[in-house]
């Protein structure tokens, strides 16, 4: 693991960790922390050649079902590589 590795690692459970906090549902989560798709708090935010951050495990879902196409703006996408992708 690299620092930035590291770092990004204890970001997510820190995250994590907020979200398991009951009281947390009472406040609104901003915007840039969901996932388009889902709607949900992203653990493992994927930004693609369009700009747009999603879930990775929501985006490889939506490019099985699409193809590479950005879901927001039917964008065809560039040089996306996940652990994971469709062959």
């Amino acid at each position: 693991h690299t620092a930035d590795s590291s770092e990004s690692d204890r970001l997510k459970a820190e995250l994590q960790d907020l979200l398991k906090d009951p009281s947390v549902e009472e406040q609104k989560i901003p915007e840039f922390l969901t996932c388009p798709i889902s709607l949900e708090v992203m653990i493992d935010p994927k930004i693609l050649s369009s700009g747009h951050t999603y879930e990775k495990e929501e985006i490889i879902k939506h490019i099985k079902k699409n193809g590479y196409r950005d879901p927001l703006t039917n964008e065809l996408l560039q040089d996306v590589q996940f652990d994971n992708m469709p062959g």
